[in-house]
């Protein structure tokens, strides 16, 4: 099954989607990424990279847990849409979702609807 897959944090990239496509589990007719950054989590040095997701038209946010401060600063340094951003956002999103845990999360959302 060919899976739709729509972005808006970032400019388009053909490359991209198919990667994104590449990266997400069997029974997903539509993904679309309508938000991603980084915020604080509890716990000194803790961080939490954040994307909200639309999965067969449900809307998801799908936390990755971290303690890279200097990404974070990185991060909050960047202009938002900027090239840089584009490129940052591009990077994580697809580690994010080549996560073994995050990849679980999308599977069951996908097919929860079969039960």
């Amino acid at each position: 099954m060919k899976t739709l897959v729509e972005q808006s944090i970032v400019s388009n990239s053909q490359r991209f989607l198919n990667n994104v496509s590449n990266e997400l589990p069997e029974g997903i007719e539509s993904f679309s990424i309508t938000s991603f950054g980084m915020q604080r989590a509890s716990g000194y040095g803790s961080y939490n990279y954040v994307m909200e997701v639309e999965i067969n038209g449900e809307y998801v946010t799908l936390k990755k847990f971290t303690h890279d401060s200097v990404d974070f600063d990185y991060y909050t340094d960047l202009e938002y849409m900027s090239h840089n951003f584009n490129n940052w956002a591009k990077n994580r999103v697809l580690s994010m979702l080549s996560t073994d845990f995050i990849y679980d999360e999308i599977y069951e959302i996908a097919n929860s609807d079969e039960e």
